[in-house]
């Protein structure tokens, strides 16, 4: 639910800010952390649960974030 919620958000500061090379990264970081998120579940419950010790792998978001503000800021002139 949240990565949904930060692509959202993402997509909101994207259109009202002019591109940004950070913005785009920060959309891809939050896609890369869905399939991260998406296949460690799929593999503890298929049986392979040494598997999904790749679930902290939601750091990712936390660097998505951080692109993110940065890349308004940069847009915002500092």
């Amino acid at each position: 639910m949240i990565h949904a919620i930060s692509l959202i958000l993402t997509s909101i500061v994207k259109d009202n800010i002019d591109n940004s090379r950070l913005l785009l990264q920060s959309f891809g970081v939050f896609i890369r952390d869905i399939f991260f998120l998406w296949k460690s579940l799929f593999d503890t419950v298929s049986g392979y649960g040494f598997l999904g010790i790749i679930a902290p792998i939601g750091g990712f978001i936390g660097w998505a974030w951080g692109l993110l503000q940065l890349g308004s800021r940069d847009q915002k002139g500092g």
